[in-house]
């Protein structure tokens, strides 16, 4: 795990603190506000667990890309937000779906905005590991 890893992990785990909470307010926020009010408080949130959450996130997905990688390309990049889509956003927004009394509107949603924060992280990460950024 060299230098280039360590900057990657801190830059996907940027990305993912400015986008989380983007999503989660602006495109998610009023089918939140409507389940949460039902059960939990803003103050009860524990929003310290989200960022060391973030850093779990940025380290696998950095780890992932760069043992994988092939250097073909922004395709690459998408490819790899879409594959980890599959394995992230999508299993924990229909598995809650199926769990919990949430709308398929927001399931949908949270999964779509999933793969377009994971797409951009792809395509982040692609040009980081790109062959022009290692000369």
């Amino acid at each position: 795990m060299d230098k280039k890893f360590w900057i990657s992990v801190g830059i996907t785990f940027v990305l993912l603190g400015i986008m989380e909470p983007l999503v989660n307010v602006l495109i998610l926020g009023s089918d939140w506000e409507l389940l949460l009010l039902q059960s939990v408080t803003r103050a009860e949130y524990k929003f310290l667990v989200f960022y060391v959450v973030y850093l779990f996130m940025a380290f696998g997905l950095t780890f992932i890309y760069s043992k994988g990688h092939e250097g073909s390309g922004v395709g690459e990049g998408i490819r790899f937000g879409f594959y980890m889509s599959l394995i992230s956003f999508l299993p924990i927004a229909y598995f809650t779906y199926a769990l919990f009394p949430i709308t398929y509107s927001l399931t949908l949603k949270w999964y779509l905005s999933g793969l377009v924060e994971l797409i951009i992280i792809g395509i982040v990460l692609n040009k980081l590991y790109s062959k022009t950024s290692t000369q």
